[in-house]
């Protein structure tokens, strides 16, 4: 395989200089591809090839190493109306920012002063005239190896520098929040370090107010949150771990959180996290419709088997009812016979009337007639029928009021009524005890509803 000739530039204006170059240079196996005797020609030379190629090619045509006379006289070239001036160190200022090309400077003995100021800016080497083979390539390879090494250098940190850019586009475009954390010693705290666009907006706090900051001083609810204990357990275990839906509070804010946590190669924590607060009151919302449908169902399925029982118990009472009424009629007033009868009509009545409040509750029963009532009978019926139904650890305190009017209403109904409040009040007293207070009174012109004026019978079921 045939090694790669290095391609030089030299910039020299003295013709035995140029001689002495040109023939190390070729013992060294290097192809001179121009001389020119001024920064300007050379700056035009490097255009023009760079303007007659593709981008794949430039490499191919373009010097590896430039050798520079430190000494440069200043020339001026007029290009564009602009008058350029180059000597030395502003042809490799140039050529470096440019093209990116290694510069050699050739010094001779009279040129220290120049040396000293240029080499801290060019660190490629220079050769001394008279030159030395040796040295020349030492100086070559050098200038080379250095050159390419700086271009790798500076690759990265551009690579580096755009990897930063899309790595915070990239974060700061992210719908969940992310924070991350110094972690302070095993994890006795942790400090703020960095927050993206969607923390800021989920915490509506600005990035700047948070970093820095301990998370028990800008957090002070996150020990009861539990995130603490996920921080530690992916410090000791090194894995990712998710921090499931939980409720965050403090004085400032009270939210649902979902966090994934997982550690960097530098130690530091970094938490994802979403506000899941209205997902989780739909879902709670759901969840409740979902059970007020199950109920409606239950309940409606439990009507249509109710309507069935009340039927075939119609169906039963009928004959009993009829028989009764008949032997009433047969037995003779005042005997024991008589009174006996009288009970069964009178159990049979009550029995009609329950179905009546069954096929009510199933739907399959009209309202009944409302009529003109009396309630204190009804409720103190309904108070002897709950003493047997109540523990003993309820008492139960009546204030009946003999005063009241009567009321256009539905006997059934108001039976129903009363008890499905006294069932509640069981409920909320059923394992602690209590007393159940019945009160039926008379008032007038009630401030409550906004009710017409006028008279009314209040009805309260109050338990402790």
């Amino acid at each position: 395989m045939t090694e790669k000739m290095t391609r030089v530039m030299i910039i020299e204006n003295k013709s035995e200089i140029i001689r002495e170059m040109k023939i190390h240079l070729e013992y060294l196996y290097c192809d001179v591809i121009s001389v020119v005797d001024s920064g300007e020609e050379a700056v035009e030379y490097l255009r023009a090839e760079q303007s007659c190629q593709t981008v794949s090619d430039i490499d191919a045509v373009m010097p590896d190493v430039i050798f520079l006379d430190i000494g440069l006289n200043r020339s001026d070239l007029s290009r564009n109306s602009i008058s350029l001036k180059y000597d030395a160190a502003a042809t490799a200022k140039h050529i470096r920012k440019e093209w990116n090309i290694p510069i050699i400077f050739i010094v001779g003995h009279t040129d220290d002063d120049l040396l000293s100021t240029v080499k801290l800016d060019f660190p490629f080497g220079y050769v001394l005239t008279p030159l030395s083979t040796r040295e020349l390539k030492a100086t070559i390879d050098v200038a080379i190896y250095t050159s390419k090494i700086e271009a790798e250098r500076n690759s990265a940190k551009k690579e580096l520098i755009q990897s930063d850019e899309r790595y915070r586009a990239l974060v700061d475009n992210m719908v969940s929040g992310v924070a991350i954390y110094e972690v302070v010693g095993d994890g006795e705290d942790f400090i703020f370090v960095d927050l993206n666009k969607g923390a800021e907006k989920i915490e509506q706090q600005k990035r700047e107010e948070l970093i820095g900051r301990s998370i028990f001083e800008a957090r002070p609810g996150v020990r009861e949150f539990g995130l603490i204990d996920t921080f530690k357990k992916v410090i000791k275990t090194g894995k990712p771990h998710t921090h499931h839906l939980s409720l965050y509070k403090d004085d400032r804010v009270s939210r649902y959180y979902e966090n994934y946590v997982y550690q960097l190669s530098s130690g530091e924590i970094v938490a994802l996290f979403r506000d899941e607060t209205i997902k989780k009151i739909a879902e709670d919302e759901m969840k409740k419709l979902q059970e007020q449908l199950n109920h409606s169902q239950k309940m409606e399925a439990l009507g249509i088997m109710a309507g069935g029982i009340a039927h075939d118990f119609n169906n039963i009472l009928f004959p009993i009812i009829g028989s009764a009424e008949m032997l009433i009629e047969d037995s003779v007033e005042g005997t024991t016979q008589r009174m006996l009868l009288k009970e069964i009509l009178k159990s049979g009545y009550r029995a009609k009337e329950l179905v009546k409040q069954i096929l009510t509750f199933s739907r399959q029963e009209q309202q009944g007639e409302f009529m003109p009532l009396s309630l204190e009978p009804i409720v103190k019926e309904i108070i002897k029928l709950s003493r047997s139904m109540l523990p003993s650890t309820i008492r139960i305190n009546q204030n009946i009021s003999k005063n009241c009017c009567m009321v256009m209403a539905d006997p059934t109904q108001i039976h129903q009524v009363f008890m499905n409040l006294i069932i509640n009040a069981f409920h909320a007293m059923e394992d602690s005890g209590g007393v159940l207070t019945i009160r039926l009174q008379a008032v007038e012109n009630p401030q409550v509803l906004q009710l017409p004026l006028g008279k009314y019978i209040s009805i309260e079921v109050i338990d402790t």
